[in-house]
């Protein structure tokens, strides 16, 4: 999934943000991060995203960035369908059910 948008991303900053003290690690430095930067926070809950959005921060999830690819062929719908088992572990139910009716919808 990063392979095909890494072109695309940034690296933090030297001087990161102090990361939110409400949210797991990885939710906690992605806010801030993407708050710092002013940029699209990429995130698979939706507790963190609904935060985000209340800051004013743009927020896609995983699963939905994975819809994305698959619709502008990117990656196949086998390897869609991969990458969102992998996540649904970590990822919440909702959102996993969400991808999944998109890939079906663009099998038509």
């Amino acid at each position: 999934l990063f392979r095909a948008l890494r072109s695309q991303m940034a690296d933090p900053p030297p001087e990161s943000p102090r990361p939110l003290p409400i949210f797991g690690a990885g939710e906690a430095e992605a806010i801030a991060l993407a708050h710092h930067l002013g940029t699209v926070l990429l995130i698979n809950e939706r507790r963190g995203a609904q935060h985000a959005a209340n800051l004013g921060i743009p927020a896609v999830t995983v699963p939905a960035v994975i819809v994305a690819l698959r619709a502008e062929d990117v990656i196949s719908d086998r390897a869609a369908r991969r990458k969102l088992a992998l996540i649904e572990p970590i990822t919440a139910a909702e959102i996993i059910h969400d991808a999944l009716r998109g890939l079906a919808t663009l099998q038509g």
